[in-house]
């Protein structure tokens, strides 16, 4: 699904031209922010990360500046799944498989960052990027000195590259860590959340489905969002592969 998002920074500006311009690039599903570049209030942004899905495309009419980002909240919000997602839609088609591999704390086998960069390097000479991209899943299980050579690494390397790092406790990062991002928090998508995101799947594929029914096919999951969004793709694409079963 291809997702678009727009911003502006004042109420008196209009977002008309670049709801057209994603319109106009094939986006299925637009969310929009009117927030200065200082402010933290990002409703639209944080909205629409707990839409996408891995193998989603985002589509930002304008990109200022690039900026490391860290992704926070309870675990189960989607924060992995956003970041896998952001990655897909920065690199050239094809390369965000191997880039979009996350490092973590318990695997990761070297006692500085200096690595990354050697990714970064084949990622901007190999892949055709603009820049390096790293995720970094739960951040904050790295040693105390670990997170300062973090800190280290991503102020002399900025202009090649971004770091995307998700954790489900802000509070156990260091303030001089956690100012060096733009921090997105994530909470628990909600059942409306869940039933936006069925009712694009089901339609893209030809079925209208009320609010109503996907209540009731939420009971029959136990509750389980995710298991009802998994089960959904998972028919989604069998019926693309042999639709006549399914007729």
């Amino acid at each position: 699904m291809i997702v678009g998002y727009a911003r502006v920074s004042t109420t008196d500006q209009c977002l008309d031209v670049q709801m057209d311009e994603l319109t106009a690039h094939g986006c299925e599903r637009i969310f929009q922010d009117q927030a200065s570049g200082t402010s933290r209030a990002r409703a639209g942004l944080v909205e629409m990360m707990q839409f996408v899905r891995d193998g989603d495309t985002i589509v930002v009419s304008r990109l200022e500046r690039a900026r490391h980002l860290l992704l926070y909240g309870p675990a189960g919000s989607g924060k992995s799944e956003a970041a896998k997602v952001i990655i897909n839609s920065c690199v050239p088609a094809g390369a965000g498989h191997f880039m979009n591999q996350p490092i973590h704390p318990h695997t990761y086998q070297h006692d500085d960052f200096e690595p990354l960069l050697g990714s970064w390097n084949w990622q901007l000479s190999s892949c055709g990027a603009s820049r390096g991209y790293t995720v970094i899943d739960e951040v904050d299980q790295f040693t105390p000195t670990m997170r300062f050579k973090l800190r280290a690494f991503m102020d002399q390397y900025s202009t090649k590259g971004t770091v995307i790092c998700t954790t489900n406790f802000l509070h156990q990062l260091d303030e001089p860590l956690r100012d060096r991002f733009t921090k997105l928090e994530f909470l628990r998508p909600s059942l409306e959340n869940w039933f936006a995101r069925l009712q694009v799947i089901f339609g893209r594929e030809g079925f209208t489905l009320t609010v109503e029914q996907l209540r009731v096919l939420f009971t029959n999951f136990a509750g389980s969002a995710r298991d009802l969004m998994e089960q959904a793709e998972n028919y989604v694409g069998q019926f693309r592969s042999n639709p006549e079963t399914y007729m």
